[in-house]
């Protein structure tokens, strides 16, 4: 994101992604699913893969080709 100069946009993509997706998700798996510590793991994990996702797909929507 840094090179494209979307730094605000990729600071507000990780805050989104953790703090309304992953906090959550990483909650329900470890809490309500039974699975504890695996599930915490997953959940994060699972949100850094779709922080990568959309971060993949802002770059390539807003690269400058020169």
């Amino acid at each position: 994101m840094r090179g494209c100069g979307r730094q605000q946009l990729g600071a507000a993509v990780s805050l989104i992604t953790y703090w309304v997706f992953g906090l959550p998700f990483a909650y329900i798996l470890a809490f309500k699913f039974k699975l504890g510590a695996v599930g915490l793991w997953a959940g994060l994990t699972g949100t850094a893969g779709l922080q990568a996702l959309l971060n993949l797909l802002i770059v390539y929507r807003y690269a400058e080709y020169h």
